[in-house]
């Protein structure tokens, strides 16, 4: 086929092929196919990073639920022997039962009208209604009806609810009851224009307290929801009458088996996962994403070893290795869990079990010094504190004069930022003008102060909390009337006394520290975060044993592995930095792969175009030496 000048078309000209470039391009794209194949291995490789880390998640959300020393202390259960009481826990009940009879349930008084009504909306007329003294009816107008007079009695907000019940087909009677039961639930109804006089209504059903028998100590109360009769226990009563119930309180041992086999469930899937990830396969000849690496064996090592050993050196015997409770590692280095060991453990000893799992502490004598938690940061092991300063409460003695000096005295007690005034006559005795301060005291909120008589005969104010922030003042009204001394104006009142508490000082493995009350936080040094009771006298002295208990042993390990500077992220990191770099190395081969390609087509194209010339020419030097020969053969 001829061509003009400069045209070519594909390799016709030169007989070459004609994807022949392509052919070379896809040489050269040989290595970046290996650079990609490597890119997709290494993101294979993070993606395995991010399984371990959801693995990980599921142990860190196991383990909230045990590494704390409070992480059992809401595991408590209740049961009643009889649907005739429920029962239901509302805080820390203590272990044990008890027996008693409920002879009568609470119930709130009704009362009911003697006259019946066509319905809601027959007409008062002339009737009038006072319920405890409060006139419901005049506002309600000449046209009033029976439902007007049930709509502003339950508006009113007297504590009694109205309704009407039909007795009978087309009579209706007006139905009072009281909101609250109780035999204090009773109320006054005047009505006057009603059928019945003196007794239009009438007390169908009395308020009473509900009763309880205990071993015939008889215990009374306005409701049939009783949450006062044993700490964190609430009793709802149902039915009388049905004989003895017993109420039994005690730990939550099946919650805490579930917690702790939740745990190891999740300690289990975790090492399996990893191990799986660093596993080869002789038959396929596959190696996992992992093998070999030496973070994710460090991780398995790390789970195996915080969960055997010692964990609890100062627990009593049989609860201070994990194989205590039924927890132990195979040969395969996995962890098994023996169910009936574990419930075995915790129903001996309950608090045992649980500290073999829990983040805390103890002391050679509570009444010295009392450990109260640990933080992430304190380290196991013994710590010697000595009481230097006791903490003391704050006590104000002999400000109180009785009689008064003034007759009446107006005093105005402060405390903690809270103050309020009583007024006292030299009329009442010591006890009573006691009791008066002590009255006004709660009736302010200020519990945590109290009036009393000391040793020696004198009044005196004391706060029952430890420390140097805790003050009493004491001050009288000045003014020439009492009753007008503002408590917010200070030159309305005389000072007569104040006092503030003391804080603990105490020495600690080095340290003086000064507590807060008899609150110690040790600041710094191996027990960082230690938080313990200063309770002892000058000169007595405690070892406080701080444990990590299983964990607070996984938390340590935990932490190495979690978050933006744990092992983990750290080899995602790694791993993402070698993916960026190859996608760098990959973009760099790509744009000079394309550049290559551009120059071979733009040099192809110059070389058919080149021979194309060429062809040209010899055919024209052909025609030429064509012609020339035809004449000279002429």
């Amino acid at each position: 086929m001829s061509t003009g000048p400069g045209m070519s078309i594909g390799g016709i000209v030169s007989g070459l092929p004609p994807d022949l470039v392509d052919q070379l391009i896809a040489a050269e794209r040989a290595p970046l196919n290996r650079l990609t194949q490597r890119q997709s291995e290494l993101e294979r490789d993070r993606e395995a990073w991010s399984t371990v880390t959801q693995k990980l998640s599921g142990i860190r959300s196991a383990l909230d639920d045990v590494r704390r020393a409070s992480s059992f202390d809401d595991l408590h259960e209740a049961t009643s022997s009889s649907d005739a009481v429920a029962v239901s826990v509302t805080g820390s009940p203590r272990s044990g039962s008890v027996t008693f009879e409920v002879l009568q349930l609470a119930r709130a008084e009704q009362q009911a009208s003697a006259e019946s009504f066509d319905g809601l909306a027959a007409a008062l007329g002339e009737r009038t209604f006072h319920l405890d003294g409060v006139d419901l009816r005049s506002d309600l107008g000449a046209d009033a009806t029976l439902g007007d007079l049930v709509d502003a009695i339950n508006a009113a907000d007297l504590g009694v609810r109205a309704r009407t019940l039909q007795v009978t087909p087309g009579e209706h009677r007006l139905v009072l009851e009281a909101e609250h039961t109780g035999a204090d639930s009773s109320f006054d109804v005047l009505a006057e224009g009603w059928e019945g006089g003196e007794d239009a209504f009438v007390v169908t059903r009395g308020g009473q307290d509900a009763e309880l028998d205990f071993g015939g100590i008889a215990v009374t109360r306005p409701g049939n929801r009783i949450d006062d009769l044993e700490e964190g226990l609430t009793l709802d009563l149902h039915e009388a009458g049905t004989g003895p119930v017993t109420v039994s309180a005690g730990r939550d041992v099946d919650a805490a088996v579930e917690r702790v086999t939740g745990l190891v469930e999740r300690i289990n899937e975790a090492i399996t996962t990893v191990q799986g990830l660093m596993a080869y396969d002789a038959e396929s000849g596959e190696a996992g994403p992992l093998q070999g690496d030496t973070t994710a064996r460090r991780i398995v090592d790390d789970l195996r070893q915080s969960v055997t050993g010692l964990v609890n050196p100062d627990g009593p015997a049989g609860f201070r290795l994990a194989s205590d409770v039924g927890l132990e590692l195979t040969r395969r280095g996995e962890l098994t869990l023996d169910d009936a060991a574990l419930r075995e453990a915790f129903e001996s000893d309950f608090e045992a079990a649980a500290s073999l799992f829990t983040r805390g502490g103890s002391s050679s004598d509570d009444a010295v010094a009392r450990v109260t938690g640990s933080t992430r940061a304190t380290a196991p092991g013994d710590y010697a504190v000595e009481i230097t300063t006791a903490a003391e409460v704050a006590r104000l003695t002999g400000a109180v004069e009785l009689p008064p000096p003034s007759n009446p005295q107006r005093l105005l007690v402060s405390a903690g930022g809270q103050s309020t005034t009583v007024t006292i006559s030299n009329e009442v005795s010591k006890a009573q003008a006691i009791a008066q301060i002590n009255d006004a005291l709660a009736e302010a909120g200020m519990a945590a102060v109290t009036a009393r008589e000391d040793a020696d005969g004198a009044v005196e104010l004391v706060e029952s909390r430890y420390g140097s922030m805790r003050t009493l003042e004491l001050a009288e009204a000045a003014t020439t009337d009492p009753a007008d001394a503002d408590p917010a104006n200070p030159a309305d009142w005389s000072t007569l006394g104040s006092a503030a508490g003391v804080d603990a000082v105490v020495e600690f493995d080095g340290l003086t520290l000064e507590g807060s009350g008899r609150s110690v936080t040790v600041p710094e040094g191996d027990a960082e975060g230690l938080r313990f009771v200063a309770a002892g006298a000058p000169g007595q002295v405690a070892v406080l044993t701080t444990r990590n208990g299983i964990g607070g042993a996984l938390d340590t390990a935990m932490r190495r592995m979690e978050g933006a500077g744990g092992s983990v992220r750290r080899a995602s990191d790694a791993m993402q930095g070698r993916i960026d770099q190859m996608q760098r190395r990959i973009e760099s081969y790509e744009r000079r792969l394309e550049a290559r390609e551009q120059t071979l087509r733009r040099q192809f194209a110059a070389m058919e175009s080149a021979m194309g010339r060429l062809l040209d020419q010899q055919q024209r030097l052909e025609g030429q030496l064509g012609g020339l020969m035809s004449n000279w053969q002429r």
